[in-house]
């Protein structure tokens, strides 16, 4: 039996202060994403980030993906599919547009 450890409020944790730094370095290249690509293209790409989130938690807290989660991650990637082939377009958007070798602002997304 481990001994419990003391109470730790989020923002004193370690792994909670790293994510922070993370999530706020990130928002200059996603603004940058935005002046290249239309919000309808980077706001279904956005609902990915939840997907990954939820991924790491896994790894990094430890926490249990039950077979509801697992539902939705599915939901999730189906959905923003359909918006991204059905969704409005951009006359100026193609498929070539969301190859991260050839779309820098796409791999800046990606990377943000």
């Amino acid at each position: 039996v481990h001994p419990a450890k003391p109470y730790m409020s989020m923002p004193s944790q370690k792994v909670w202060g790293l994510g922070m730094l993370l999530y706020l370095l990130a928002q200059p290249l996603y603004v940058f994403v935005l002046t290249l690509a239309p919000q309808t293209v980077v706001a279904p790409l956005g609902c990915v980030i939840i997907w990954i989130n939820a991924m790491t938690t896994r790894f990094v807290l430890g926490e249990t993906v039950t077979a509801t989660d697992a539902f939705g991650f599915v939901l999730i990637f189906l959905c923003s599919a359909l918006v991204l082939s059905f969704g409005p377009r951009d006359s100026a958007l193609d498929p070539h547009d969301l190859n991260p070798t050839t779309n820098h602002a796409f791999l800046f997304f990606l990377i943000g």
